[in-house]
């Protein structure tokens, strides 16, 4: 996951992300839902308009 050390509350994120993860895996786990990940999709990173962007394409 990218952030900006600049613009967001590190410890707050780093908490929600934990909460995100625990509740993904008790919903998986639930639901009987298993990967190995095999597949990893490669990251795309733009620039537009001064700010540094995910899953940007064709851009410069």
């Amino acid at each position: 996951m990218a952030y900006s050390t600049e613009h967001t509350d590190e410890a707050e994120l780093l908490k929600l992300a934990e909460h995100y993860k625990n509740a993904q895996q008790t919903m998986q786990k639930q639901e009987r839902m298993y990967s190995d990940c095999a597949i990893v999709p490669e990251p795309k990173v733009g620039w537009v308009n001064g700010y540094c962007v995910l899953g940007a394409e064709n851009v410069l």
